[in-house]
């Protein structure tokens, strides 16, 4: 059995594909943990999330958890939604739903083939709704951008595990796990040393901009950390 876990697909149906069954080959033994943000930003949205609930629905273990971007599109939803009953068309839900389709949103409604989020099916947002903030394993803490260890509830800070606000880690909080996130791209290099210097910053985040290939130095591939010997396998992206 082996475990996974990768970050920021943001519809990147093709290369995660790619990633899961020709370089991982994984089997419903092993776990593989989604760092959120698997929407927005990316081409094939809707591809990609009917890609992840077939693979529930076979049996395989994919466990995802909530990224920023999948509470900006539920959010979006929401509002939308609730002026199907009620006049609610007042500018700061405006400016929300601006500001959420100019941030990626706009992949999201074009590959559902909609123009409002309220549109969407609802079976999506109800699925990430439902979506933990974080997992914990035997050798880490994954969320989608960081933790606070410092808050006074730490896994009820959902401003620092969505948005990664105040990220600070302590050694007598981990007790020996780290924390592995995505959220803010860096560059292959970036990761590596990361990686190569763990004991001493306790985390690791595994975010190398997929989406953004050919459009930031440095970036574009999907990766998967192996959280077992905390070793790589990663994905150039081909959409």
């Amino acid at each position: 059995m082996s475990t996974w876990a990768i970050a920021d697909i943001h519809g990147c149906y093709f290369t995660f594909k790619q990633l899961v069954e020709d370089k991982l080959q994984i089997s419903p033994s092993d776990k593989v943990y989604l760092l959120g943000d698997m929407v927005d930003r990316g081409p094939h949205i809707k591809e990609l999330l009917d890609y992840i609930l077939l693979l529930q629905e076979k049996g395989y273990q994919i466990m995802p958890v909530k990224g920023n971007h999948e509470y900006f599109l539920c959010r979006a939803y929401q509002i939308e939604q609730s002026g199907k009953t009620k006049h609610w068309w007042n500018r700061s839900a405006l400016k929300y739903i601006h500001s959420w389709q100019t941030t990626g949103g706009a992949y999201t409604l074009n590959s559902f083939g909609v123009q409002h989020a309220a549109l969407i099916p609802e079976h999506y947002i109800q699925w990430m709704l439902s979506l933990p903030c974080y997992y914990i394993t035997p050798h880490a803490i994954l969320t989608h951008a960081g933790l606070n260890c410092r808050a006074a509830s730490p896994f009820e800070d959902t401003d620092t595990l969505l948005l990664g606000t105040s990220n600070c880690y302590t050694p007598q909080f981990l007790n020996g796990k780290y924390v592995i996130h995505g959220h803010n791209a860096i560059s292959m290099e970036g990761i590596v040393s990361m990686l190569n210097n763990i004991n001493k910053h306790l985390y690791l985040c595994i975010d190398n901009g997929c989406v953004y290939a050919g459009r930031r130095p440095n970036c574009g591939h999907l990766m998967a950390l192996d959280l077992d010997n905390f070793t790589f396998e990663k994905q150039i992206y081909i959409e």
